[in-house]
């Protein structure tokens, strides 16, 4: 699971860009929940993430990346860009 706290009020959302692990780690879930109830508040990106079952035939313990872009989508303004890049091993 990964956490991230955005704003879509703002027009500014995360999103998966680059995911180099493959099926070693895929995404099945991300959805966002307010904090509190105040308008225009922010809150948290929660995304959900599967590995397959040991008896898959993959190479384990490589590393592998997952990078994540906040942007708002009609932006193309780089420096309006925040991307975080996590590194994943899966064993």
């Amino acid at each position: 699971m990964v956490q991230a706290k955005s704003n879509p009020t703002t027009g500014y959302s995360w999103s998966v860009t680059d995911n180099t692990c493959g099926v070693r780690f895929e995404e099945i879930s991300n959805e966002y929940s307010k904090i509190n109830v105040l308008l225009g508040s922010g809150g948290v990106t929660v995304w959900t993430f599967n590995s397959p079952p040991e008896s898959s035939n993959y190479v384990r313990g490589l590393p592998c990346n997952l990078t994540f872009t906040y942007k708002q989508p009609w932006n193309t303004d780089p420096e309006m860009t925040v991307t975080k890049e996590i590194k994943v091993c899966v064993n």
